[in-house]
């Protein structure tokens, strides 16, 4: 209903119906308060100095760039839409665990505690040092196209070699 300039005067207390339209500012300080019940979307800083975004029940708040969701955070959990870069701390995944879908590279050591398995073939691209080696004792032994080393069922160890081609022993 009127245009003056920023701070120009205290509108505490005012109740605002509709859009206010376009705000400049260098930047927006927000007060220390109790913040609104979580039926209201708001942003507002609590009496801790914490921020606070809230958006209504099953309603999402949506971080973007050039209109681009980049952070999507919903009840159900958080979407990053872009790459994650985690430059100090590392990351800590909690009792939810982590599903890596797609081609994934590791650069540096990974080190696993507890138990590591995987579905589909393992290719590791130079030596393989354990303290002891288990072979699974499903009693399926690979493709005789395979070279492999495998325990049956009944315990015995099987050492293949592809056809036509020699197993040495050193």
């Amino acid at each position: 209903d009127h245009v003056h300039a920023l701070g120009a005067h205290d509108h505490s207390g005012a109740t605002v119906g509709g859009a206010l339209g376009a705000i400049s500012a260098d930047a927006i300080t927000l007060a220390e308060a109790v913040a609104p019940a979580g039926t209201s979307a708001y942003i507002a800083r609590d009496n801790t100095g914490d921020l606070n975004l809230n958006a209504l029940v099953t309603k999402q708040i949506e971080l973007r760039i050039a209109g681009t969701n980049v952070i999507t955070i919903a009840g159900a959990g958080v979407t990053i839409a872009q790459a994650l870069t985690v430059s100090t701390g590392g990351l800590g995944v909690g009792a939810g665990g982590v599903a890596i879908v797609g081609n994934s590279t590791i650069v540096g050591d990974l080190q696993v505690t507890g138990a590591f398995s995987f579905g589909g073939a393992l290719t590791i691209g130079d030596t393989v040092t354990v303290d002891e080696l288990i072979l699974d004792t499903d009693g399926v032994a690979p493709a005789g196209t395979n070279c492999y080393v495998v325990r049956d069922n009944a315990g015995d160890l099987t050492v293949n070699a592809i056809t036509a081609k020699q197993f040495i022993v050193a």
